[in-house]
């Protein structure tokens, strides 16, 4: 399911089974008005497969695009969009990432499990769709 195509009337028939917040991150790059779109359509298209193959249990949210060049503010803002989420009764939330921009040292000792950041690894779009799908299964059993 996707937020922007979700109908409140049919929402509750689905809540209970949806447990999974999904955002996609990338970068937006446009170096003398030349877009860089490789990363974003990657990104994209990962997160409308991951979706479909997900579906009933899984809510696609808009993409977060940033362009700052200082990662640590990404960072801040990503935490507090984690704790806003936190608040709206769903067991995971998942940012999905082409690069290890949301990693830190306390996420990396485990010290924040309010969210998992899932990086897409190099490779073609299916084999990349099912290791992020076999990563997110992953999370749901472990919690």
């Amino acid at each position: 399911m996707r937020l922007e195509d979700l109908d409140s009337k049919d929402w509750p028939q689905w809540a209970p089974y949806v447990d999974t917040l999904c955002i996609p991150v990338s970068r937006i790059r446009i170096p003398g008005k030349k877009p860089a779109l490789q990363e974003t359509k990657r990104v994209k298209e990962v997160s409308e497969r991951l979706e479909q193959g997900l579906r009933g249990r899984l809510l696609l949210l808009p993409p977060i695009a940033y362009g700052t060049g200082d990662p640590a503010s990404l960072r801040r803002y990503v935490e507090d969009v984690a704790r806003e989420m936190a608040s709206f009764q769903f067991h995971h939330l998942v940012f999905l990432t082409p690069d290890g921009v949301l990693d830190s040292e306390d996420r990396e000792q485990g010290q924040d499990s309010a969210f998992s950041v899932v990086i897409l690894e190099e490779g073609d779009v299916d084999t990349v769709t099912q290791s992020v799908t076999a990563k997110i299964v992953e999370i749901w059993e472990s919690r």
